[in-house]
Protein backbone atom coordinates (compact mmCIF):
# COMPACT_ATOMS: atom_id res chain seq x y z
CA UNK A 1 0.00 0.00 0.00
CA UNK A 2 2.85 2.37 0.82
CA UNK A 3 4.43 1.86 -2.61
CA UNK A 4 1.08 2.39 -4.26
CA UNK A 5 0.55 5.65 -2.36
CA UNK A 6 4.01 6.86 -3.32
CA UNK A 7 3.34 6.12 -6.96
CA UNK A 8 0.19 8.26 -6.76
CA UNK A 9 2.04 11.09 -4.99
CA UNK A 10 4.65 11.06 -7.74
CA UNK A 11 1.96 11.43 -10.42
CA UNK A 12 0.34 14.53 -11.88
CA UNK A 13 -2.98 13.34 -10.43
CA UNK A 14 -1.78 14.19 -6.92
CA UNK A 15 -1.44 17.84 -7.95
CA UNK A 16 -5.05 18.41 -9.00
CA UNK A 17 -7.13 20.66 -6.73
CA UNK A 18 -10.84 21.43 -6.49
CA UNK A 19 -10.26 25.16 -7.05
CA UNK A 20 -7.73 28.01 -6.85
CA UNK A 21 -5.15 26.14 -8.94
CA UNK A 22 -2.35 27.60 -11.05
CA UNK A 23 -3.51 25.99 -14.30
CA UNK A 24 -6.96 24.95 -15.52
CA UNK A 25 -8.32 22.33 -17.91
CA UNK A 26 -11.70 23.23 -19.38
CA UNK A 27 -13.52 20.13 -20.62
CA UNK A 28 -16.17 20.07 -23.35
CA UNK A 29 -17.45 16.46 -23.28
CA UNK A 30 -19.96 16.73 -26.11
CA UNK A 31 -19.82 15.86 -29.80
CA UNK A 32 -23.04 16.95 -31.48
CA UNK A 33 -21.02 19.39 -33.60
CA UNK A 34 -19.08 16.46 -35.07
CA UNK A 35 -22.26 14.49 -35.67
CA UNK A 36 -23.96 17.49 -37.31
CA UNK A 37 -20.91 17.52 -39.61
CA UNK A 38 -21.54 13.82 -40.43
CA UNK A 39 -18.48 12.77 -38.40
CA UNK A 40 -18.12 9.75 -36.15
CA UNK A 41 -19.72 9.88 -32.71
CA UNK A 42 -17.48 9.45 -29.68
CA UNK A 43 -15.44 12.65 -29.41
CA UNK A 44 -17.55 13.51 -26.34
CA UNK A 45 -15.40 11.00 -24.43
CA UNK A 46 -12.14 12.54 -25.63
CA UNK A 47 -11.50 15.19 -22.98
CA UNK A 48 -11.93 12.78 -20.09
CA UNK A 49 -9.71 10.13 -21.69
CA UNK A 50 -6.95 12.65 -22.43
CA UNK A 51 -7.01 13.98 -18.88
CA UNK A 52 -6.97 10.46 -17.43
CA UNK A 53 -3.80 9.66 -19.36
CA UNK A 54 -2.23 13.01 -18.46
CA UNK A 55 -2.79 12.43 -14.73
CA UNK A 56 -0.85 9.15 -14.94
CA UNK A 57 2.34 10.94 -15.99
CA UNK A 58 5.04 11.64 -13.43
CA UNK A 59 5.05 15.15 -12.02
CA UNK A 60 7.96 17.49 -12.87
CA UNK A 61 6.44 20.99 -12.72
CA UNK A 62 7.94 22.81 -9.71
CA UNK A 63 4.81 23.24 -7.60
CA UNK A 64 2.35 23.87 -10.42
CA UNK A 65 -1.19 22.84 -9.41
CA UNK A 66 -4.06 21.90 -11.73
CA UNK A 67 -7.86 22.00 -11.71
CA UNK A 68 -10.54 20.95 -14.14
CA UNK A 69 -14.01 22.23 -14.99
CA UNK A 70 -16.70 20.89 -17.33
CA UNK A 71 -18.11 23.68 -19.53
CA UNK A 72 -20.44 21.90 -22.00
CA UNK A 73 -23.29 19.39 -21.90
CA UNK A 74 -24.19 16.67 -24.40
CA UNK A 75 -27.91 16.62 -23.57
CA UNK A 76 -28.19 20.38 -24.03
CA UNK A 77 -26.51 20.11 -27.43
CA UNK A 78 -28.95 17.39 -28.49
CA UNK A 79 -31.91 19.56 -27.51
CA UNK A 80 -30.76 22.89 -28.98
CA UNK A 81 -27.23 23.10 -30.39
CA UNK A 82 -27.08 26.89 -30.71
CA UNK A 83 -28.45 27.48 -27.22
CA UNK A 84 -26.00 24.91 -25.82
CA UNK A 85 -23.09 26.78 -27.42
CA UNK A 86 -24.33 30.02 -25.85
CA UNK A 87 -24.49 28.28 -22.46
CA UNK A 88 -20.96 26.94 -22.96
CA UNK A 89 -19.77 30.45 -23.77
CA UNK A 90 -21.26 31.76 -20.53
CA UNK A 91 -19.75 28.89 -18.55
CA UNK A 92 -16.34 29.64 -20.01
CA UNK A 93 -16.71 33.35 -19.24
CA UNK A 94 -17.43 32.56 -15.58
CA UNK A 95 -14.38 30.31 -15.40
CA UNK A 96 -12.10 32.70 -17.28
CA UNK A 97 -12.62 35.34 -14.58
CA UNK A 98 -9.79 33.66 -12.66
CA UNK A 99 -7.38 34.76 -15.47
CA UNK A 100 -5.33 31.57 -14.99
CA UNK A 101 -3.65 29.86 -17.97
CA UNK A 102 -5.63 26.98 -19.41
CA UNK A 103 -6.03 24.22 -21.97
CA UNK A 104 -9.43 23.65 -23.56
CA UNK A 105 -10.20 19.99 -24.38
CA UNK A 106 -13.03 19.00 -26.78
CA UNK A 107 -15.16 17.43 -28.15
CA UNK A 108 -15.43 18.61 -31.72
CA UNK A 109 -13.70 21.66 -33.13
CA UNK A 110 -17.02 23.48 -32.87
CA UNK A 111 -16.11 24.12 -29.21
CA UNK A 112 -13.53 26.70 -30.21
CA UNK A 113 -16.43 28.96 -31.21
CA UNK A 114 -17.78 29.39 -27.65
CA UNK A 115 -14.20 29.63 -26.37
CA UNK A 116 -13.29 32.47 -28.73
CA UNK A 117 -16.65 34.15 -28.10
CA UNK A 118 -16.14 33.96 -24.34
CA UNK A 119 -12.61 35.37 -24.56
CA UNK A 120 -13.84 38.15 -26.85
CA UNK A 121 -16.74 39.08 -24.57
CA UNK A 122 -14.53 39.39 -21.50
CA UNK A 123 -13.31 42.62 -23.10
CA UNK A 124 -9.73 41.84 -22.09
CA UNK A 125 -8.42 41.27 -25.59
CA UNK A 126 -8.48 43.72 -28.48
CA UNK A 127 -6.59 41.24 -30.68
CA UNK A 128 -6.97 37.46 -30.91
CA UNK A 129 -4.86 35.33 -33.24
CA UNK A 130 -5.47 31.61 -33.77
CA UNK A 131 -2.80 29.25 -35.08
CA UNK A 132 -4.89 26.34 -36.33
CA UNK A 133 -2.99 23.06 -36.81
CA UNK A 134 -5.41 21.11 -38.96
CA UNK A 135 -5.99 19.24 -42.19
CA UNK A 136 -9.24 21.18 -42.62
CA UNK A 137 -9.84 24.92 -42.54
CA UNK A 138 -13.08 24.59 -40.54
CA UNK A 139 -14.46 27.61 -42.36
CA UNK A 140 -17.20 25.74 -44.21
CA UNK A 141 -19.96 27.85 -45.75
CA UNK A 142 -23.00 26.05 -44.36
CA UNK A 143 -26.46 26.99 -43.16
CA UNK A 144 -25.93 25.46 -39.72
CA UNK A 145 -23.14 25.43 -37.13
CA UNK A 146 -21.06 22.31 -36.69
CA UNK A 147 -17.45 21.20 -36.24
CA UNK A 148 -16.55 22.42 -39.73
CA UNK A 149 -17.78 26.02 -39.34
CA UNK A 150 -16.44 27.52 -36.05
CA UNK A 151 -14.02 30.09 -37.44
CA UNK A 152 -16.47 31.51 -39.97
CA UNK A 153 -19.08 31.54 -37.20
CA UNK A 154 -16.78 33.51 -34.90
CA UNK A 155 -15.85 35.94 -37.66
CA UNK A 156 -19.51 36.95 -37.84
CA UNK A 157 -19.71 37.99 -34.16
CA UNK A 158 -16.13 38.99 -33.23
CA UNK A 159 -15.74 42.40 -31.63
CA UNK A 160 -11.96 42.10 -31.42
CA UNK A 161 -9.48 42.12 -34.29
CA UNK A 162 -9.23 38.47 -35.33
CA UNK A 163 -6.59 36.67 -37.40
CA UNK A 164 -6.64 33.00 -38.41
CA UNK A 165 -3.38 31.36 -39.48
CA UNK A 166 -3.99 27.90 -40.97
CA UNK A 167 -1.15 25.36 -40.92
CA UNK A 168 -1.05 21.74 -42.11
CA UNK A 169 -3.99 22.23 -44.49
CA UNK A 170 -4.59 19.86 -47.42
CA UNK A 171 -6.29 21.37 -50.47
CA UNK A 172 -7.91 18.02 -51.31
CA UNK A 173 -9.64 18.08 -47.90
CA UNK A 174 -11.26 21.49 -48.41
CA UNK A 175 -13.73 22.76 -51.00
CA UNK A 176 -13.14 26.01 -52.85
CA UNK A 177 -15.94 27.72 -50.93
CA UNK A 178 -14.34 26.65 -47.65
CA UNK A 179 -11.11 28.29 -48.79
CA UNK A 180 -12.85 31.63 -49.40
CA UNK A 181 -11.86 34.54 -47.17
CA UNK A 182 -13.73 35.47 -44.01
CA UNK A 183 -16.20 38.34 -44.32
CA UNK A 184 -14.79 40.58 -41.58
CA UNK A 185 -11.32 39.35 -40.63
CA UNK A 186 -8.28 37.81 -42.25
CA UNK A 187 -7.52 34.14 -42.80
CA UNK A 188 -4.19 32.98 -44.18
CA UNK A 189 -3.42 29.45 -45.40
CA UNK A 190 0.26 28.76 -44.87
CA UNK A 191 2.28 27.13 -47.64
CA UNK A 192 5.01 26.10 -45.19
CA UNK A 193 5.41 22.38 -44.56
CA UNK A 194 7.67 20.29 -42.28
CA UNK A 195 10.28 19.66 -44.95
CA UNK A 196 10.57 23.44 -45.48
CA UNK A 197 10.06 24.50 -41.87
CA UNK A 198 12.36 26.63 -39.79
CA UNK A 199 11.24 28.53 -36.71
CA UNK A 200 12.57 31.74 -38.24
CA UNK A 201 10.58 31.31 -41.46
CA UNK A 202 7.45 30.32 -39.54
CA UNK A 203 7.51 33.40 -37.30
CA UNK A 204 8.41 35.68 -40.20
CA UNK A 205 5.52 34.31 -42.27
CA UNK A 206 3.14 34.66 -39.32
CA UNK A 207 4.14 38.26 -38.64
CA UNK A 208 3.98 39.25 -42.31
CA UNK A 209 0.47 37.87 -42.73
CA UNK A 210 -1.01 39.05 -39.45
CA UNK A 211 -2.80 42.40 -39.87
CA UNK A 212 -1.86 43.51 -36.35
CA UNK A 213 1.20 43.37 -34.11
CA UNK A 214 1.72 40.14 -32.18
CA UNK A 215 2.62 41.68 -28.84
CA UNK A 216 1.59 41.65 -25.15
CA UNK A 217 -1.87 42.96 -26.05
CA UNK A 218 -2.58 40.00 -28.29
CA UNK A 219 -4.00 36.66 -27.17
CA UNK A 220 -2.74 33.75 -29.24
CA UNK A 221 -4.60 30.43 -29.27
CA UNK A 222 -2.74 27.37 -30.54
CA UNK A 223 -5.63 25.19 -31.71
CA UNK A 224 -4.87 21.55 -32.49
CA UNK A 225 -7.45 19.56 -34.38
CA UNK A 226 -6.09 16.08 -33.78
CA UNK A 227 -6.62 15.08 -37.39
CA UNK A 228 -3.71 17.39 -38.20
CA UNK A 229 -1.44 14.64 -36.87
CA UNK A 230 -0.01 11.80 -38.94
CA UNK A 231 -2.19 8.69 -39.14
CA UNK A 232 0.60 6.55 -37.66
CA UNK A 233 0.15 8.36 -34.33
CA UNK A 234 -3.44 9.61 -34.62
CA UNK A 235 -6.00 7.13 -35.92
CA UNK A 236 -8.58 8.09 -33.28
CA UNK A 237 -10.33 10.88 -35.22
CA UNK A 238 -13.25 11.17 -37.65
CA UNK A 239 -11.04 11.97 -40.65
CA UNK A 240 -7.65 10.24 -40.45
CA UNK A 241 -4.93 12.32 -42.11
CA UNK A 242 -3.42 11.24 -45.43
CA UNK A 243 -0.13 12.99 -44.63
CA UNK A 244 -0.17 14.68 -41.25
CA UNK A 245 2.24 16.40 -38.89
CA UNK A 246 4.57 14.67 -36.45
CA UNK A 247 4.69 15.28 -32.71
CA UNK A 248 8.21 16.65 -33.09
CA UNK A 249 7.03 19.19 -35.62
CA UNK A 250 4.20 20.34 -33.35
CA UNK A 251 6.72 20.88 -30.55
CA UNK A 252 8.93 22.87 -32.93
CA UNK A 253 5.96 25.13 -33.62
CA UNK A 254 5.44 25.62 -29.88
CA UNK A 255 9.07 26.64 -29.45
CA UNK A 256 8.72 29.09 -32.35
CA UNK A 257 5.58 30.66 -30.84
CA UNK A 258 7.33 30.99 -27.49
CA UNK A 259 9.60 33.64 -29.06
CA UNK A 260 6.60 35.96 -29.44
CA UNK A 261 5.47 38.35 -26.70
CA UNK A 262 1.83 37.24 -26.91
CA UNK A 263 -0.21 35.53 -24.22
CA UNK A 264 -0.52 31.95 -25.49
CA UNK A 265 -3.12 29.31 -24.64
CA UNK A 266 -3.63 25.78 -26.00
CA UNK A 267 -6.80 24.06 -27.24
CA UNK A 268 -7.17 20.45 -28.41
CA UNK A 269 -10.14 18.99 -30.27
CA UNK A 270 -11.54 16.02 -32.21
CA UNK A 271 -9.82 13.10 -30.42
CA UNK A 272 -12.22 10.14 -30.48
CA UNK A 273 -11.22 7.38 -28.02
CA UNK A 274 -13.69 4.90 -29.55
CA UNK A 275 -11.21 4.55 -32.41
CA UNK A 276 -8.01 4.46 -30.36
CA UNK A 277 -6.08 1.19 -29.92
CA UNK A 278 -5.82 -0.88 -26.74
CA UNK A 279 -2.59 0.93 -25.80
CA UNK A 280 -4.37 4.32 -26.08
CA UNK A 281 -1.55 5.38 -28.41
CA UNK A 282 -3.36 8.44 -29.74
CA UNK A 283 -4.33 9.70 -26.27
CA UNK A 284 -0.74 9.28 -25.12
CA UNK A 285 0.49 11.28 -28.11
CA UNK A 286 -1.82 14.13 -27.12
CA UNK A 287 -0.68 14.05 -23.48
CA UNK A 288 2.92 14.27 -24.65
CA UNK A 289 2.04 17.51 -26.46
CA UNK A 290 0.32 18.81 -23.33
CA UNK A 291 3.39 18.01 -21.25
CA UNK A 292 5.64 19.77 -23.78
CA UNK A 293 3.36 22.81 -23.90
CA UNK A 294 3.50 23.13 -20.12
CA UNK A 295 7.28 22.85 -20.11
CA UNK A 296 7.68 25.46 -22.86
CA UNK A 297 5.07 28.05 -21.87
CA UNK A 298 4.16 27.55 -18.20
CA UNK A 299 6.85 25.88 -16.12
Amino acid sequence: MKKRNQRYLDSIAAHFKEEDADFYFYLSPSDMGVRRNLGRAGARFGADCILTQFKKMNYHFDGLSFAQAIVSDQKSEMNDFHLAQDKEKESLKRNLINTKPFIHLGGGHDHIYPLLSALDETGKYKKIAVINLDAHLDTRVDDKRHSGTPFRDFDQVAKCDFFLYQYGIHDFANSKSTQSQLANNKMYISALWPDKFTAKDFIQDLKEQCPFTLDEDCLLILSLDCDALHSSIMSAVSAVNHNGLSLTHCVEIMHALKTLKTQTQFAIYEYNPLFDDLATSSARAITYLIQQYLKIFIN
